[in-house]
């Protein structure tokens, strides 16, 4: 199999629990040719789609290295995977219209069409009733009503990752200062409210999703007196399971997310209610292998893997 990543600078992706970093090394044990691309070096001449690619090995030490750099047709790769980090915007926005017109020769995961038109945060309130109460808006007044309805409010920026500017708050002082901040940061755009949900210091739970399965799930915990719990943010990692309820919302939204073209895919959830729905760069992997012992062939990188290269086989067949 030939598979391109589009991601981030390889140099920038230096945790031992990064999801793409697995993916690409399972890959190449695999005896795949891999390779990467950032978004800016995407070029398009009529119908034809190319990019400045960097293949892929693995070093002494496994370490991943840069063998060569070439500029290629992207159709000349069997699965592309789209592994860059938001922000949401037009540049990335872009980046989805030039790969539509590659999608119908080369397996994208995800779908760019889905990509575009699931925003992880907006996508989530098509399942309002999973949710706790949840506003959008860029009016102080109305953000400042939904605060006294729930006493205590997170506030989240719409096109973030990772945990980045969400805070707790629970007086009009505080949302009007933190909303000026998203507003000044994010040029305007509305921002999120989202009810507190105090068992939050408990946890919340990421649910990694593969073509409409569940393959594992991880109880992220904040650090102490805090509420963001992305590892990225500090926040540690539990074994955890899932309960009916959590069960019953993880898989209605995996088996929607395959329907549309959305492969990979990481569920959020907070005291057995939904909180986002992560498309663009959902992580996990490492962890959950970790928790669960899950090594060699049985790890989820080298399942993805496999299954991915058994599609792209097929779509290139249909093609």
């Amino acid at each position: 199999m030939k598979l391109v990543f589009q991601m981030d600078p390889l140099e920038k992706l230096t945790s031992k629990t990064d999801s793409t970093l697995a993916l690409i090394k399972a890959a190449l044990k695999q005896g795949a040719v891999v390779c990467y691309y950032i978004r800016s070096s995407l070029y398009v001449e009529g119908t034809s789609v190319y990019a400045t690619v960097n293949e892929l090995y693995l070093g002494e030490s496994g370490s991943i290295k840069v063998a060569k750099q070439q500029y290629m047709n992207l159709e000349e790769f069997d699965c592309l995977l789209v592994r860059d980090e938001p922000p949401f915007d037009m540049s990335y926005i872009t980046a989805t219209y030039l790969l539509d017109l590659l999608k119908d020769r080369v397996l994208i995961v995800n779908d760019p069409s889905a990509l575009r038109n699931f925003p992880e945060k907006l996508s989530s309130l098509s399942y309002y009733d999973y949710m706790v109460p949840t506003c959008i808006s860029s009016d102080i007044k109305q953000l400042n009503d939904f605060l006294n309805r729930h006493a205590q409010v997170v506030i989240k920026p719409l096109y973030s990752f990772g945990g980045n500017d969400i805070e707790k708050v629970k007086s009009e002082a505080e949302l009007e200062n933190a909303f000026q901040k998203l507003e000044k940061k994010y040029n305007g755009l509305p921002v999120l409210l989202q009810k507190y949900i105090p068992e939050v210091t408990k946890g919340d739970k990421r649910v990694f999703i593969f073509n409409g399965e569940i393959v594992g799930a991880v109880n992220r915990v904040p650090m102490k007196g805090k509420i963001i719990a992305n590892l990225i943010a500090g926040g540690s990692a539990e074994k955890t399971e899932l309960t009916e309820r959590e069960y019953e919302i993880s898989i209605k939204l995996a088996q929607d997310l395959k329907n549309e073209g959305i492969l990979i895919a990481g569920i959020d959830l907070i005291n057995e209610h939904l909180s986002e729905v992560n498309i663009t760069c959902p992580t996990a992997i490492v962890t959950i292998n970790e928790l669960e012992g899950y090594k060699g062939e049985d790890a989820i990188e080298h399942k993805i893997i496999n299954e991915l290269s058994r599609m792209s086989t097929s779509q290139k067949h249909l093609a």
